[in-house]
């Protein structure tokens, strides 16, 4: 699976036929629904290293539905941890955006992309607005902070 097949998709809602025939030539064909109470809801492949998000148009903007998921995330995971492994997840292999590999190290990042705008150093994480505010990149790096453990590419969400 590569991620580049689902970045045309999001911001579309889970209804929409382009994103219901994306999921089914992946094996999903449940209807993506929130539970009561729910904003999020994660479509998981870890044969892949991979999952999709889903999340409340109302979480994305102050005018959504709340009930209505959007697709809003895709998550790539190059470099397992402990926990993946024990939930048998398989690292991601394909293609990672802005030329980057599982082998980046922050420093790599930061002098391929420039200064991230937040940056979390408890969960080992650093985040970047990019393509004129349109895509967010988040990446968590492992502890040393030289491998990329996870990485994600989201519409940007309105300040909650």
């Amino acid at each position: 699976m590569d991620y580049q097949e689902w970045i045309p998709l999001l911001g579309l809602p889970a209804d929409d036929e382009r994103v219901i025939a994306r999921l089914a030539a992946h094996d999903w064909n449940t209807p993506v629904v929130f539970e009561p109470q729910e904003l999020t809801f994660d479509v998981v492949f870890r044969s892949h290293g991979m999952n999709i998000g889903f999340e409340s148009e109302y979480k994305l903007s102050s005018d959504g539905v709340v009930d209505l998921p959007i697709l809003a995330s895709v998550t790539m995971k190059p470099t397992l941890s402990k926990n993946d492994k024990k939930w048998k997840w398989t690292a991601y292999s394909g293609p990672m955006p802005y030329s980057l590999k599982g082998t980046c190290s922050k420093a790599d990042v930061i002098a391929l992309l420039g200064e991230p705008a937040n940056f979390d150093d408890d969960f080992n994480f650093a985040g970047w607005l990019l393509e004129d505010g349109q895509r967010e990149l988040g990446i968590q790096f492992t502890e040393d902070w030289e491998n990329i453990r996870q990485l994600s590419i989201s519409i940007p969400r309105r300040a909650m």
